[in-house]
């Protein structure tokens, strides 16, 4: 579900050899109301637009995500309630973003790139309904 766009900080990164491309995207960004930091170069290069987003801060991504065709979703630490954009090759305009509250559907991408939490070996399961010690 989306969000109102003046509700949404923008960081957008070009991950391209082409110059320019950040500019053009968060200026089409600002246009439709986001609120956009200054654009950068990513360190890496991406195969497809990408859309990172930390925790809690699903429906900003989701806004974001809609209003570039075909952009993936990803979750990561540390952007707070800030929205990265990282442009791929694929990029080539910003579309408006949908009301706030509409339902999307996105692409999103789980990395295998964290660590599993270890549990203790001693770690029983607890049923909530379990009724045993009344």
């Amino acid at each position: 579900v989306t969000t109102e766009p003046q509700d949404v900080t923008v960081q957008v990164s070009n991950s391209t050899a082409a110059s320019g491309r950040a500019n053009t995207a968060s200026a089409e960004l600002a246009q439709h109301g986001f609120n956009v930091l200054d654009p950068d170069d990513y360190s890496t290069t991406v195969q497809t637009t990408t859309v990172l987003f930390s925790a809690g801060n699903e429906q900003a991504a989701a806004t974001v995500a809609a209003s570039f065709p075909n952009a993936h979703m990803e979750r990561v630490s540390g952007l707070g309630d800030v929205v990265q954009v990282v442009l791929g090759p694929d990029f080539s305009t910003v579309n408006a973003p949908p009301a706030g509250g509409s339902a999307v559907s996105v692409n999103i991408s789980h990395s295998g790139s964290s660590t599993p939490t270890q549990l203790p070996d001693d770690l029983t399961v607890t049923n909530a309904a379990d009724v045993t010690c009344e």
